[in-house]
């Protein structure tokens, strides 16, 4: 009985230490460059016309390896980018976009951990913005802990954002590749990481004495000047809404 007092008491210290999480969503946005009846100029190589929509998740950015104990391991968190995965009342909990090559468990005889079976990254305290390392284990419903970081002071990060790799983006853009003679080259490529959709371009090229206006599927963009350099021109219509 005693034992059996002893085993519902740790499981409801267990439970109650465990903090409600949720999901960080991924944020939308539209992409359509430039305005339009307005004269610009790019340079060659450069995009005249960028039209398209992309799901975003807030993310940090450092240079700095990070390092943290964790009973008799310490956990290495190399520099790169960290993309916010979940969040509590308390914390933003990052994970690396590269696991593989950021994260490290070594114990004290300097033998690698199986880092793979655990989540392993940076949290950002809401509160006062300083950052702890965090791990979770991925078997079961372990609750996440936090570990001091020894180098805190040394740590410089920047805000920044990652694209989502679960939902879809979709990237259209025009691009200047030159002139020779009165012919007048262009570059269009489509792109996205919506994996039923392979990555697009065509080569396309106008002869600049024949129509000051030019048009690709749907666009029509009037050129006011062109040379091997720039090209500045006006967009009258852009692509057709997706």
């Amino acid at each position: 009985m005693i034992l059996m007092k002893l085993f519902l008491l740790s499981l409801l210290l267990i439970f109650t230490g465990c903090k409600s999480h949720y999901q960080v969503e991924s944020k939308f946005s539209t992409i359509n460059i430039p305005t339009l009846d307005t004269v610009h100029t790019v340079e060659l190589g450069e995009t005249l016309l960028d039209k398209g929509f992309k799901h975003t998740f807030p993310a940090i950015s450092t240079n700095t390896t990070a390092k943290a104990r964790d009973g008799l391991s310490t956990l290495i968190l190399k520099g790169g980018l960290y993309y916010a995965h979940i969040e509590d009342d308390s914390f933003v909990y990052y994970l690396p976009t590269n696991a593989t090559k950021q994260t490290k468990i070594i114990d004290d005889l300097g033998n690698e951990g199986e880092s793979a079976r655990i989540n392993i990254g940076l949290a950002r305290d809401k509160r006062v913005g300083t950052f702890l390392a965090w791990h979770q284990l991925l078997i079961g419903s372990a609750p996440i802990k936090t570990f001091s970081i020894s180098n805190n002071k040394d740590l410089s990060f920047k805000e920044t954002e990652v694209d989502s790799i679960q939902e879809p983006s979709f990237r259209q853009q025009f691009i200047y590749n030159g002139k020779i003679g009165n012919n007048l080259k262009f570059l269009y490529r489509e792109f996205s990481n919506n994996y039923a959709r392979a990555p697009f371009s065509q080569e396309v090229q106008y002869d600049f004495n024949e129509s000051k206006t030019i048009g690709f599927k749907g666009c029509r963009i009037e050129i006011v000047k062109a040379s091997n350099q720039n090209i500045s021109y006006k967009v009258l219509k852009g692509f057709p809404q997706l």
